[in-house]
């Protein structure tokens, strides 16, 4: 399913001919129009090698920059998983266990509201966008809304959250739903599309809003 984007105007901001992204990505031209024309799927991998060739964040090339209501978080891949849409990684937001994780996040954007001068208790969504459908009532281009206000040190059990994962070899970021475990303190994770997690370590959520498909 096709997702619209705003490429070829990113593009075109930049200064940039279609021969001349296409060089910068190492991608054909005739790829670079499919992709400007929603022909081909808008991978996590396309997403982050056009934002970094057209210095904008990943999230400016699939929504309208005068939405200001909504601050992109993230971008979640075909399993759920949500990739680090701040940084020119190209990895998935996966963390060393000693990160604070989703505590540190909901800090450093209070840390920014208090910066430009808003309050705290602003109601300003925070979202996370799919960029491959997550079944077949979510299709790409969908956003997850959620609020910082909302996070708990308690999941919250069978909502769909944002939830922050201690796994074997670190720390991942997950759009799902977390049931009761095995073990006290456990529990088994559900991320959308994806493998379930059996018996881990819940560091916070904070509930999904609503859905924009």
């Amino acid at each position: 399913m096709a997702m619209q984007n705003f490429i070829a105007q990113r593009r075109k901001i930049a200064g940039l001919s279609q021969s001349e992204l296409a060089s910068k990505i190492k991608a054909t031209l005739s790829m670079v129009g499919k992709l400007e024309r929603g022909e081909r799927e808008l991978t996590t991998s396309w997403l982050l090698k056009i934002s970094e060739a057209l210095a904008c964040k990943p999230a400016d090339l699939i929504h309208d920059e005068n939405d200001e209501a909504i601050d992109e978080f993230g971008l979640v891949n075909s399993v759920g998983i949500i990739v680090d849409a701040s940084t020119k990684e190209k990895k998935d937001m996966t963390l060393l266990p000693s990160f604070d994780g989703l505590r540190v996040l909901k800090q450093r954007a209070y840390r920014k509201i208090m910066v430009e001068g808003e309050a705290i208790s602003v109601d300003r969504y925070n979202s996370v966008t799919c960029v491959a459908s997550l079944n077949l009532s979510i299709p790409p281009g969908s956003q997850f809304l959620f609020s910082w206000k909302d996070m708990t040190d308690h999941p919250a059990v069978g909502v769909l959250s944002v939830i922050g994962v201690f796994v074997p070899d670190g720390y991942i970021i997950a759009i799902g739903t977390a049931l009761p475990g095995t073990q006290p303190d456990r529990y088994h994770v559900l991320p959308l599309n994806g493998t379930p997690m059996s018996d881990v370590t819940i560091d916070m959520t904070t509930p999904i809003k609503t859905v924009l498909l």
